[in-house]
């Protein structure tokens, strides 16, 4: 952690100041230090969500259990504080006597005593805090010193114990002593960055030699009463904040960063008088309940009903933590049995949860749970070999979920059936046949036995069998990924399968690995390279048809060895591999045929698609279904085939119970779930990036968001907005904020709104941008734009993307 000083008024300090001490926390990071407001909701965590509690179960009496359930906690590393010492607690101490000097070294909490002042002593015999049955005191001067955080990665940092001092500790019978309450110091001798929180001043000093004051104010507690005094740092985003008795002290906002001084530890804890003659000489310092961690994410009962005029509190320590699930032992301190108070909890982001009304001692039922979790959302399939991979998209619950159930059928409608449960958001299916359809939908339950409702419906189609080749007798795949590198680099373009070291680039290193491989025969390397990085939604811009070419050339030069035959790279299924074959696809390539390209490869297609019938390898050009032969003539009077032509670019469900796709001329082509893709490749509305960046956008398509402008990365290299910078334009509004209020992200003008007529003349379209490959489609009820992510029959009527027309039948 780098310390922070502000830059006006430096004044000499004394050679005794700088030897004593009361805390010295060390906090090791290279994050400046910025003293914000302690409220538990500042301005740098506001993209993060309040915690919320949902309900509190158990009883609110001393050392007892209590689980807290709700949302949005977030996760601790080790849910128990870095430190707590209550002193009672200490089994170290166990066989102390009253006025016992404490012990200290590496089998107790501390490592020196009475460094600077005082022994601190252990005593039960003095008046106890609550439930407490022991603590620290001294007089006048006293301090414990050391104890370690854990390394050189410590960023934030809480604080707070319990002191009473007898007497002021600012101005004794011989004036100003200049107490210290807390001093953040880099080592022992405070040659370095320090900061020091004293009865009436707050202080920092970047090296020996010099002081800058802060502030004056005095720190607000009482004599002859326990005080809680807590400290909070941030070094990421800039906080520094003391408070007393709930009150805020100190939140400086003018510091700035002092780099090159790491801290790590808590150096001394008690209380340190500079000038301890000044001070009463009968005054005792009672002090104890030290909790430390390296969050600020606690549990408070107080006794105020709102977190601003929160009263007196009392710290509960966690047992278990979660970002859902909470189990804190109660520290009851001075809350009386029977008194109504509130739980709150403060998250990891330092934000708090609205009250929860609590009584002490009391036993919490929680009330019945009948919220049903929210569905699961984008579940997806993936195929390797007989198994098939899922993922979604978790759900959420208002207490937390139990198990997701997976279903099954070899029907798009029908026949469903749980196969498994899972607890996390994916699952494997394994044994599965070949050239066979699978449908898949998955649904949460929660604790209580509630069931959302189910997720979006994917299916795969597994290949038959053999339609992969083995890896170990076929050199086509080596082949195929040095032309797919190879047409990347030329285009300067991305894709997962070219990015051969999964780098995030493609450059001329995925070259070398590939033809590492090809040399070496590691054909198992390049044929995984193939597996499973691509989907319906972005397959279309690999260049699949280059693989193929380079394929056919190896074959033909034998360059990569005998058997120099692929199935695959035989275009026409003669049997041989020769100059027919290279015509063919170089005849696929012109024509910018990336989809007949790829069923050549006779890998399945994911979320609702095949490239063709059974094996997933269409027919030869020459040989498969022409185009022509899907265009139907349709049974209808003028008038009505007048109205089908009004959907041109659309989809429409006929009397006979046929799908068309009515295309630019108003043709109307019959539509199965087999050949969507194969007609929206070739029929659908191309649009350019240009283009795409003037429609209005839903941000509902998930995905890494580098910048976290709710714009994700994906999306902003269509639309041509920067993934790494939230505000394109600079115009002071991130990308997403435009988007949603219809601006244009990438110009700084008011003029710049998106052209929402134009969206609505393109209402229930499918797009296809080129030269991405991606299909958008938009949305007939907000005319803003969506990626089409399940291109099926069923997902398009979903959608409100197919229009009944009456009346109309296809001739036979």
């Amino acid at each position: 952690m780098r310390l922070l000083y502000k830059k006006e008024e430096k004044i000499k300090v004394g050679l005794r100041d700088r030897f004593f001490l009361a805390i010295v926390i060390s906090l090791a990071s290279a994050a400046s230090l910025y003293l914000a407001s302690f409220s538990a909701v500042s301005g740098y965590a506001q993209n993060t969500p309040s915690p919320a509690v949902a309900g509190v179960s158990g009883t609110i009496s001393h050392d007892q259990v209590v689980t807290i359930s709700g949302s949005n906690f977030g996760n601790k590393s080790q849910a128990a504080p870095a430190l707590w010492d209550a002193v009672d607690n200490q089994p170290a101490y166990s066989n102390l006597n009253e006025g016992q000097v404490i012990p200290t070294g590496t089998a107790y909490p501390w490592e020196e005593n009475s460094r600077y002042g005082s022994d601190v002593m252990y005593t039960t015999a003095r008046a106890q805090r609550g439930f407490r049955e022991a603590h620290y005191y001294f007089p006048v001067k006293g301090m414990l010193t050391g104890h370690d955080l854990g390394g050189a990665s410590v960023d934030k940092f809480y604080a707070t114990w319990w002191i009473k001092p007898t007497h002021d500790i600012i101005t004794g019978p011989g004036g100003s002593a200049s107490t210290k309450l807390i001093r953040v110091w880099e080592d022992g001798n405070g040659d370095h960055s320090r900061l020091s929180w004293t009865g009436d001043q707050l202080t920092f000093a970047p090296g020996y030699g010099q002081e800058i004051v802060g502030s004056w104010r005095n720190w607000r507690g009482q004599s002859n009463q326990w005080n809680r005094v807590e400290v909070y740092v941030d070094s990421t985003n800039n906080i520094y904040q003391t408070v007393t008795n709930g009150e805020l002290i100190y939140n400086p906002t003018n510091w700035q960063s002092v780099p090159g001084h790491p801290l790590n530890k808590i150096w001394v804890i008690g209380l340190d008088a500079s000038y301890p003659g000044n001070l009463d000489p009968n005054m005792m310092v009672d002090f104890g309940e030290i909790y430390v961690d390296t969050t600020p994410a606690r549990v408070e009962i107080c006794t105020g009903s709102s977190w601003d005029s929160r009263g007196h509190c009392e710290i509960q320590i966690p047992q278990v933590w979660s970002a859902s699930n909470i189990q804190v032992k109660v520290n009851q301190g001075t809350l009386s049995n029977g008194q109504i108070a509130y739980l709150y909890v403060v998250n990891t982001s330092n934000q708090v949860s609205a009250p929860q009304s609590i009584t002490v001692a009391g036993t919490v039922v929680p009330p019945a749970d009948t919220t049903a979790p929210s569905a699961p959302t984008n579940l997806a399939a993936s195929a390797s070999g007989t198994q098939v991979s899922l993922t979604w998209t978790a759900s959420t619950d208002n207490v937390g979920i139990s198990q997701y159930r997976i279903e099954r059928s070899t029907t798009a409608n029908s026949g469903f059936s749980q196969i498994a449960t899972a607890t996390s958001n994916s699952y494997i299916n394994t044994g599965l046949n070949s050239n066979t359809t699978y449908y898949y939908r998955v649904r949460a339950a929660d604790v209580a036995g509630n069931t959302s409702s189910y997720s979006n419906t994917t299916y795969i189609i597994m290949p038959a069998d053999g339609s992969i080749e083995p890896a170990n007798n076929s050199p086509f795949w080596c082949s195929a990924l040095l032309g797919v590198v190879a047409s990347a680099l030329n285009s300067q373009s991305y894709n997962n399968i070219a990015d051969v070291n999964s780098d995030g680039v493609v450059n001329n290193a995925d070259m070398d690995l590939a033809t590492s491989y090809a040399e070496a025969g590691n054909i198992t390397a390049c044929q995984a390279m193939f597996i499973n990085t691509y989907n319906s939604h972005n397959y279309l811009s690999i260049d699949w048809c280059n693989g193929l070419f380079r394929s056919l050339q190896d074959s033909l030069n034998s360059t990569l060895g005998s058997p120099n035959y692929s199935v695959m790279a035989d275009m026409n299924d003669d049997g041989v591999v020769d100059i027919s074959d290279v015509a063919l696809v170089s005849r696929l390539s012109l024509a910018g045929n990336q989809h007949s390209c790829f069923a050549e490869y006779a890998l399945p297609l994911v979320a609702g698609t095949l490239p063709g019938q059974g094996t997933g390898k269409e027919s030869n050009p020459g040989s498969s279904t022409a185009e022509s032969d899907l265009i139907k003539k349709i049974n209808a009077t003028k008038t009505e085939a007048a109205k089908l032509k009004l959907l041109k670019g659309r989809f429409a469900s006929l009397s006979d119970g046929s799908y068309v796709y009515v295309n630019i001329k108003g043709q109307a082509i019959v539509i199965t779930d087999s050949n969507i893709i194969q007609v929206l490749a070739k029929q659908a509305l191309g649009v350019s990036k240009a283009t795409l960046a003037k429609l209005p956008l839903a941000l509902n398509y998930g995905g890494a968001d580098a910048d976290a402008d709710q714009v994700p990365d994906a999306l902003e290299e269509l639309i041509g907005t920067d993934p790494n910078n939230q505000d394109t334009d600079g115009d002071g509004h991130a990308d997403g904020v435009e988007i949603e209020n219809l601006y244009s992200p990438t110009k700084n003008t008011i003029k710049a709104r998106l052209d929402s007529n134009l969206a609505k003349r393109l209402s229930g379209r499918i797009l296809l941008v080129v030269p991405s490959g991606s299909l958008f489609y938009v949305n007939p009820n907000t005319y803003k734009l969506e990626l089409l992510k399940n291109i099926s029959l069923d997902s398009l009527s979903n959608l409100g993307l197919i229009r009944e027309v009456n009346g109309i039948k296809i001739s036979q």
